[in-house]
């Protein structure tokens, strides 16, 4: 070739020796490889890598600098795209997991607010109870009724609300167990929270019946001082019974005193018995049961029952008063009956001998058999008032047995 071929031309290296511009372009380009695959994590340090070895090798690069220089910018741009796609995806991924973990966060936050609620509750109805503290206990254990009633029905708007996102299949297995943890922690805190309510309402529920029963015997102590005075006359009443059911003993007897003698005692039983009755009957007007008081409502019923069953008692003693006043009765118009009995039996045995005379003198006389008719009628009629004078007295009896004879 002519010399002229060659002017302007280095040297070619001998065989097997690398030229040093393309030994540095390598290496340079091997940089590129790697910034082009750079992650957000790594892009800055590999960046910073890149421009150093330009800067290193700038002089040896030579002719091949402007080359390797654009591409270098072209993987930067390229890394630059792929770092900026990754924060992308990567703030997607973040957005959606962000829903679930909020949904979380809330559960959470619904679930400690109510054990917070829980925990001051049981301190609360931790101490004794007193009658006193009724209405304090009642009232914190309404609140706390309320409190639980509010966090059940929460729980349930906030499943409806999340039930997407709790049951998605692509939900973090980690984000998934949380919830399920969060909703056994549901079930338990309900559960305490019932045990606890039973607890003080079991609490409150013996102190009432304590309170009860303390402020009932009080108004019934108040009560039976004047059922006492409402009970003087029935005393009154008893008393003129048994007066009379004392006079009345010699008639209940086997053995009796004489006719005289019983009829005049039946005289005196028959003043007992007009006496017992009308203390019986004032009784009856005067029995007036105390007027109903102004009473604690929570006794109000239990205190008007004991009021009516306490009432009713003199008027059971008043029909056992009456039924004793009838046994007296009784005895004496038995006796009287008794007596009656033989008297009209004796009075008729001591007419008929006259009668029968009458009837045989006039045997052929029919005029005279029908006054013997007459006269047997008119003895009847007047042997009959003894039998109705069960209530008579001796000397009433007696003018009528006058009469007859």
């Amino acid at each position: 070739l002519p010399l002229q071929h060659w002017e302007g031309r280095t040297a070619a290296p001998p065989m097997g020796v690398e030229d040093s511009s393309a030994k540095a372009a390598r290496d340079v380009r091997l940089i590129i490889q790697k910034v082009r695959v750079a992650t957000p994590e790594n892009f800055e340090d590999l960046e910073s890598e890149l421009l150093q070895a330009l800067e290193t090798h700038i002089d040896e690069l030579g002719d091949k600098f402007e080359s390797v220089q654009d591409s270098a910018d072209k993987g930067l741009e390229i890394a630059r795209r792929r770092v900026e796609g990754i924060l992308n995806r990567r703030k997607e991924e973040e957005a959606k997991d962000q829903i679930p973990k909020q949904a979380l966060e809330e559960l959470k936050e619904l679930i400690q607010s109510f054990e917070d609620k829980t925990v001051e509750f049981r301190a609360n109805t931790a101490i004794g109870v007193r009658k006193d503290d009724l209405p304090v206990l009642e009232g914190v254990t309404g609140d706390f009724a309320q409190e639980l009633q509010t966090f059940v029905k929460s729980y349930a708007d906030f499943v409806t609300r999340h039930m997407a996102v709790i049951k998605s299949p692509t939900l973090a297995p980690a984000i998934k167990a949380e919830f399920a943890q969060s909703s056994a922690k549901v079930d338990q805190k309900k559960k305490i929270a019932e045990g606890l309510m039973a607890a003080a309402k079991s609490n409150v529920a013996k102190v009432q019946a304590n309170a009860k029963k303390e402020l009932l015997e009080q108004a019934k102590s108040e009560l039976k001082d004047q059922f006492k005075d409402c009970l003087v006359p029935l005393e009154s009443a008893t008393e003129a019974v048994l007066d009379a059911e004392r006079a009345v003993e010699p008639f209940a007897k086997a053995r009796r005193g004489s006719e005289e003698e019983m009829l005049a005692l039946a005289a005196d039983v028959d003043t007992a018995i007009r006496a017992a009755r009308e203390e019986v009957d004032s009784a009856k007007e005067s029995l007036r049961p105390p007027e109903a008081v102004e009473v604690n409502e929570l006794i109000k019923v239990e205190l008007n029952q004991w009021m009516a069953s306490e009432a009713r008692k003199p008027v059971l003693r008043l029909g056992q008063l009456d039924r004793r006043i009838a046994r007296v009765i009784q005895l004496v118009r038995q006796y009287r009956r008794e007596v009656n009995k033989v008297r009209h039996k004796e009075m008729l045995e001591e007419m008929l001998p006259g009668i029968l005379e009458q009837a045989k003198a006039a045997a052929d006389n029919s005029q005279t058999v029908a006054s013997v008719d007459a006269a047997i009628k008119n003895a009847e009629q007047q042997v009959q008032p003894f039998m109705k004078v069960a209530k008579m007295s001796e000397a009433q009896m007696q003018e009528l047995a006058d009469k007859a004879a």
